[in-house]
């Protein structure tokens, strides 16, 4: 994500550390871009974090480059086979 040019790096992190959806973030160049971890119970969750980003984080730009979710790497049964799918 990139902040506004009128936003301090201090208000976005005042915004993270109230964020519950906040896992971790990480300062790429100057104060400016940043990489926000972010896990939440659904989609929906989620996609609020995004936006409460650019709402009150300041954030001008946010780019979600991927959504992880956990592979089951337990022995390979016809089940879990299918739920990965």
């Amino acid at each position: 994500m990139r902040l506004t040019a009128a936003t301090p790096g201090s208000h976005l992190l005042e915004h993270l550390r109230t964020e519950p959806c906040a896992v971790a973030a990480w300062w790429i160049a100057a104060d400016l871009d940043a990489v926000v971890r972010l896990s939440a119970d659904s989609l929906t969750m989620l996609h609020r974090a995004v936006a409460d980003l650019r709402r009150r984080g300041g954030a001008e730009v946010v780019v979600t480059l991927s959504i992880l979710r956990p592979l089951d790497l337990s022995e390979a049964t016809p089940a879990n086979l299918a739920a990965s799918a």
